[in-house]
């Protein structure tokens, strides 16, 4: 790995950490602001108290917490592909390619074509590069096709 790509790595990481860092502060304080009022957060359905109580709070800090580290990371990697493309010349500049060598990234403005051939190739792989952005996508037709291979074969 470069030195210029190890840079960018880290700054990218550096800049979601410090937004991190700042919306967990914002959290904070609006929940010590409420405790201090004596605020008490009434349920928006209700369903949402059976919820909580099957669920537990500790159950979805969790999920939360996973889902923020995933956005964080895809967040990163975007940040580090795009850096990585303004590095270039104007006429070098493809805008897709593979970031930290294995992660792609696509930034051009979709075509049906790619769209069909991320979500909609019955003979192509289940999980490939996505049409637009950084990361993978679920092949539909792939799935599709399995499932009624799967399906038939059984009758």
């Amino acid at each position: 790995m470069s030195r210029q790509v190890q840079y960018s790595l880290a700054g990218a990481v550096v800049g979601a950490k410090i937004v991190s860092t700042v919306l967990m502060r914002r959290r904070r304080k609006a929940r010590a602001d409420a405790a201090a009022a004596s605020i008490a957060v009434e349920p928006k359905k209700p369903g949402d108290e059976a919820r909580r109580k099957k669920h537990g709070d500790e159950a979805r800090r969790k999920k939360r917490g996973v889902q923020g580290v995933v956005r964080l990371v895809t967040l990163a990697l975007a940040v580090i592909a795009v850096v990585r493309e303004l590095r270039l010349p104007a006429d070098q500049r493809t805008w897709h390619g593979v970031v930290a060598g294995v992660v792609p990234y696509d930034f051009r403005r979709p075509t049906m074509a790619r769209l069909r051939a991320a979500n909609w190739d019955p003979e192509g792989r289940l999980v490939g590069p996505r049409a637009i952005g950084v990361g993978w996508t679920v092949n539909t037709g792939r799935l599709v096709h399995l499932v009624r291979e799967r399906f038939t074969s059984d009758e």
